[in-house]
């Protein structure tokens, strides 16, 4: 062989492989710029001061990005660029906005091959602030029992909303988070949060302070009483009618709902009436037995007597 061309056999295993391995980096990389990969780019959307988006619309595109292997395997999904949608030359109602890959900010490294979808629809309405008022959450628990909650206010009694005119429209009063009242018995005052509102609704103010006005409870009860006749003379004979009365009472719940109502005594003084020998009258009945701070919640009934045998008091004047 021709001494020139010695060196193209010298070393012939190592430049073998060297080729091998120089063929193989250039179908590697020649495949490596065909790896793609489907994304979700958030969607930005900007509007006029005095406008905002209500109902569905939304909040994701699917991009398919393309790039080398090291780009599609290092990129970071959480640091996409948003894609933003210029809505401030829009007023209230259905907007339609047409979007195209050049959109997109691709990571670096990449390019675009297709996006969907390649339009969005969304509805703007007039944003509004109002003042609402606040209604306290008392929760499902209760005072201790014979108390109970007879009023509540709020400082201050009406907080600032804003939101979209339309969905403003459904909102009547803001409430509070729920009070803890579980066995007080006396009032009290806290400041408390206001129950969050449904999107796209926001409040202004969101802590209130609040009073709560807890008092023993006033119940009433019916109780039952057999009537007597005190001082009655031996032999003297009588009816009356009814013999059994119905006596309401009123007073605090602990007490009444604990009342013996067998200490209610319900009686006749007749000894006037039968001094003088009358026989058939009326009269109011009187009670007693009733502890303090229960009293009556209504007038005594009265008691027909028809007296059908006198005995050791006078009969008459006649």
């Amino acid at each position: 062989m021709n001494p020139r061309f010695e060196w193209l056999t010298r070393d012939y295993p190592l430049k073998a492989f060297s080729l091998a391995l120089a063929l193989a980096l250039y179908f590697f990389v020649s495949v490596e710029n065909d790896r793609s990969v489907d994304v979700d780019f958030p969607i930005e959307y900007r509007t006029a001061d005095d406008i905002e988006l209500i109902g569905e619309y939304p909040t994701t595109i699917n991009v398919t990005i393309a790039g080398p292997w090291a780009s599609v395997r290092s990129y970071d999904p959480e640091k996409l660029a948003p894609v933003r949608i210029d809505l401030r030359d829009a007023g209230p109602g259905p907007v339609r906005r047409k979007l195209d890959i050049s959109d997109v900010n691709a990571p670096g490294g990449m390019t675009v091959v297709a996006m969907t979808p390649t339009q969005v629809d969304v509805t703007l309405d007039r944003k509004v602030e109002k003042q609402l008022p606040v209604t306290v959450d008392l929760g499902l628990d209760r005072p201790a029992y014979g108390f109970e909650v007879v009023g509540s206010t709020t400082n201050p009694e009406r907080v600032r909303v804003i939101g979209p005119t339309t969905v403003m429209q459904t909102l009547d009063t803001v409430y509070t988070r729920p009070l803890n009242i579980a066995g007080r018995e006396e009032g009290f005052s806290e400041e408390i949060e206001l129950r969050p509102l449904p999107t796209p609704l926001r409040l202004r103010d969101k802590v209130v302070a609040v009073d709560v006005d807890i008092r023993e409870e006033t119940a009433t009860r019916v109780l039952t009483a057999s009537v007597k006749c005190r001082d009655l003379p031996p032999g003297t004979e009588l009816v009356l009618e009814p013999e059994v009365i119905k006596v309401e009472v009123r007073g605090p719940r602990r007490l009444v709902d604990g009342f013996d109502k067998q200490s209610l005594v319900a009686y006749l003084d007749i000894a006037s009436e039968l001094d003088d020998g009358v026989r058939d009258f009326e009269k109011n009945v009187t009670v007693e037995g009733l502890p303090d701070r229960i009293g009556l919640a209504g007038s005594l009934p009265s008691v027909r007597v028809k007296v059908t045998k006198f005995a050791n008091r006078r009969r008459g004047k006649g």
